[in-house]
């Protein structure tokens, strides 16, 4: 049985699912060849996007303060990989704290990652518990296509 299209954003969402189920079982999928569809400016306009969800969630009481800044500082440390981020925003004379700011995030994921058994956070082992698909508006289910290696 056929199921109507859902649309790129569902689908995406069902990718990310896949990605954290994978994570949480430690098998990280494979790498395909690269699709060369995305841009540099694609990629930092797609952060501001996240980052506006997560400022209206926020704001909107649907996500709690504290979970909603550290998504933000995740999302600023895929920011400043994908272009750096700007120098000083720090309150005036205070030195710019990002690089430090930055290594110290960066120091806790590797330790996560490096430390055999620990989950790479709540919601990612909730996901790893649940099935990576997304119900489409008419009650069909998404599935990303298993990565090619």
């Amino acid at each position: 049985m056929s199921h109507p299209d859902v649309g790129p954003e569902r689908r995406l969402y069902g990718m990310m699912q896949y990605l954290m189920r994978h994570a949480g079982h430690h098998r990280p999928p494979g790498t395909p060849s690269a699709r060369g569809v995305v841009t540099l400016q694609d990629a930092l306009d797609a952060v501001l996007q996240v980052a506006a969800v997560i400022e209206d969630q926020v704001h909107a009481a649907h996500l709690p303060v504290e979970r909603g800044v550290h998504a933000a500082a995740m999302l600023m440390t895929i920011r400043d990989f994908v272009q750096p981020l700007p120098r000083g925003l720090a309150d005036e004379g205070v030195t710019d704290r990002v690089t430090a700011d930055l290594a110290e995030l960066v120091a806790g994921l590797r330790q996560a990652r490096e430390t055999s058994g620990q989950e790479l956070g709540p919601i990612v082992a909730r996901v790893r518990a649940e099935p990576a698909t997304v119900s489409g508006a008419s009650g069909g289910n998404v599935k990303p296509s298993t990565p090619s290696r």
